[in-house]
């Protein structure tokens, strides 16, 4: 039972979270309605009220706690009807209570639409299995080679939890199991939650080991069209990256260029204001040295662009061979060397 304590200048209220139909705000305060049909007006903005739930439901579970629009935070646990339509959405508790809402139908729409998806997605998590272990074994679901030495029998063991978040448990394996974080670097790990996407390596590196993607413990086939995709993404994703410190460079090197000439005015002007003759030699060691003080400067944008490359080259491989891979072959979907796709 989650209970959300509230704490004000004039009262205290404690409210059991599972009990509640919805919250809809009066201006800078908020009404709250128990399924039963209790009612309460808190002296608290319905903003403030959502961040309280976050802040006291459990991050292991899911929360049936959303918010649609600015005015209302509804339990979806109580859920019935969406009708577009008719802008009424309908709570009940398949007993005497029940509460209908008008909710916008652009929102209502897209609600409901996301209503629909979510119970597909679990559907499909439903029919496969919630866990699986990884390894040499005859029934891994992940087919590793036999060549690799580093992967114990029963290697890893990756499930699907009841909130759809995905978990990885190493099984107390011989050489360890690691997860690739954003700048393609292997970490070890004992237990931990991971992303479908998320990129696993069983064994401390080399030929020996074995690097996979976690959405093939589930896959239904052997395609690599999932990964393709995120290889797509990951490419798009360095691309503009690279493509924001080129920038940055080029313009670092007109301001490089220019100080040359910056330096110049700025010797006039003070010989104009000041009287002041600057030895001519001086002048000359201030104009030839502005572009490389501003080079220096901004030396870190070019190590900074070198990085991003690098890291490209350490993130986009084959899903099948782990060899670096083309651009031409992501767009393409296919490695021309192991002709995966």
């Amino acid at each position: 039972m989650y209970k959300l304590c509230l704490n004000t200048r004039d009262e205290l209220l404690i409210i059991n979270l599972e009990k509640i139909a919805y919250f809809q705000a009066n201006g800078n305060y908020t009404h709250l309605k128990y399924m039963d049909g209790e009612t309460h007006l808190i002296t608290l903005g319905i903003s403030k009220i959502e961040e309280l739930i976050r802040m006291t439901w459990p991050k292991e579970r899911l929360s049936p706690f959303i918010r649609l629009g600015r005015s209302l935070i509804i339990n979806q646990t109580f859920l019935s009807e969406i009708s577009v339509l008719k802008q009424k959405l309908i709570l009940s508790d398949c007993g005497v209570h029940s509460y209908s809402l008008n909710v916008p139908k652009p929102l209502l729409k897209d609600y409901k639409e996301r209503i629909n998806e979510f119970y597909l997605n679990k559907k499909k998590h439903n029919d496969m299995a919630s866990e699986v272990i990884i390894g040499r074994y005859v029934g891994s679901p992940v087919k590793i080679p036999s060549d690799r030495d580093a992967v114990s029998g029963q290697h890893v063991k990756i499930s699907i939890l009841d909130n759809g978040r995905w978990k990885l448990e190493d099984l107390k394996s011989s050489n360890g199991t690691f997860v690739r974080d954003e700048n393609g670097e292997f970490h070890r790990v004992f237990a931990k939650q991971i992303q479908e996407s998320d990129i696993i390596r069983l064994g401390n590196g080399g030929a020996n080991s074995f690097v996979f993607a976690a959405h093939r413990a589930f896959a239904q086939d052997d395609s690599y069209v999932y990964e393709f995709k995120q290889l797509r993404k990951l490419l798009k994703h360095q691309k503009d990256k690279e493509m924001k410190q080129e920038k940055k460079i080029e313009i670092t090197g007109w301001i490089s260029k220019l100080s040359g000439l910056a330096v110049i005015g700025l010797c006039a002007v003070i010989g104009s204001i000041k009287g002041i003759n600057i030895d001519p030699n001086t002048r000359y060691i201030l104009i030839a040295s502005a572009p490389v003080v501003v080079g220096l400067i901004f030396s870190g944008d070019t190590k900074r662009l070198k990085d991003l490359r690098k890291k490209k080259e350490r993130i986009l491989l084959c899903p099948k061979c782990g060899r670096p891979i083309s651009e031409f072959d992501i767009e393409l979907g296919q490695c021309s060397r192991c002709k995966a796709k």
